[in-house]
């Protein structure tokens, strides 16, 4: 997978930067923050799910993010819930709970979903930018 989101992402980043492409393409990629930045950047019609308790995201998240808690009883039913045709950009704290929940992104049917490997701790590492409630 890690071969695959490296061929794929200097076509993307050599590619015209003025043009934002509203669809990103179908798959699933490991990317670690500063990759997931810059396909998030280009890619305007990505969901971003944060995929910790309500807590860790009170604390500080994604711009725009959305949470959907992992330990949730009911986190399967709230994934059958979002729209499969869309692309989403899934996080956990630092990437255990997110890669585990790749195979029931798949198993949902899901299209398009790049996961955030080193998680939310390798955004904060790399100095990405966070809000907080």
């Amino acid at each position: 997978m890690i071969a695959l989101c490296l061929t794929l992402l200097p076509t993307l980043m050599a590619e015209d930067k003025k043009t934002v492409t509203k669809k990103a393409p179908e798959g699933y990629y490991d990317l670690e923050s500063p990759q997931a930045a810059s396909v998030i950047k280009r890619f305007s019609s990505l969901v971003i799910l944060d995929i910790r308790t309500p807590k860790e995201f009170a604390a500080g998240h994604l711009k725009g993010a959305k949470n959907l808690d992992f330990f949730s009883d009911n986190f399967g039913s709230l994934l059958d819930k979002l729209d499969k045709s869309k692309g989403y950009v899934v996080h956990c704290a630092s990437g255990g709970r997110s890669g585990r929940s790749m195979k029931t992104f798949k198993d949902k049917g899901f299209k398009t979903v790049y996961h955030i490997a080193d998680g939310y701790k390798g955004w904060i590492a790399a100095k990405l930018p966070v809000v907080a409630n």
